[in-house]
């Protein structure tokens, strides 16, 4: 994980074009929950909250975790300014430790690719939620035009549901949901969701 990236850039991180994608993000998310009454959403990776905080309202209580201290701040400031009661900011990081946070749903998004170890995180989220929780890992589908040193380039359907199936998860489901132009290192590239429970 790059955090020294993501602390550089936490306070211009909300431009257009990601406020865009995470409104699109945010809709197919909206599709997939049924009855978040008193449930508790992880939103692991959170950034500055441009999902999370949106479903602040669904959720009795939400978690934004992130690795960058920066992006952290940021996410702070946002739950103060909006008076949000049920939202919590914390510095996580997955691969180095286990959370105490007990959740029922978690979502990560446009996250995997910038972790090393791609089965150690998913082992984590599968860990960190109650049973009968559910997961949504949401990043691009695999892309061979995409090349850059810091991220992997997408993931294939099957690659995904590997890895999820390795780590206990059950009812995998994989899609395509939207294709972008340039929204992937530059590049026009698919976004996929994954779906499963514990």
């Amino acid at each position: 994980m790059n955090e020294e990236i993501f602390n550089e850039i936490a306070k211009r991180y909300d431009n257009e074009e990601r406020r865009h994608l995470a409104g699109i993000i945010l809709n197919e998310l909206k599709q997939h929950f049924d009855n978040t009454e008193g449930k508790v959403l992880l939103d692991y990776g959170a950034g500055t909250g441009l999902l999370g905080l949106e479903l602040s309202d669904s959720f009795e209580k939400v978690h934004l975790a992130d690795a960058s201290s920066e992006m952290v701040k940021v996410l702070k400031e946002k739950i103060d300014i909006a008076n949000i009661k049920n939202a919590q900011a914390q510095e996580m990081n997955l691969l180095e430790s286990d959370t105490i946070i007990k959740t029922d749903t978690i979502i990560m998004s446009l996250v995997l690719l910038h972790v090393k170890d791609h089965q150690k995180l998913i082992q984590k989220l599968y860990d960190a939620l109650s049973d009968g929780g559910e997961v949504y890992i949401v990043d691009f589908d695999k892309n061979d035009q995409v090349t850059h040193p810091k991220v992997t380039n997408g993931f294939t359907h099957g690659n995904l549901k590997e890895m999820m199936e390795n780590a206990g998860f059950k009812n995998i489901k994989v899609k395509n949901f939207y294709e972008g132009k340039e929204i992937f290192v530059k590049t026009d590239a698919t976004v996929l969701i994954a779906s499963a429970e514990k």
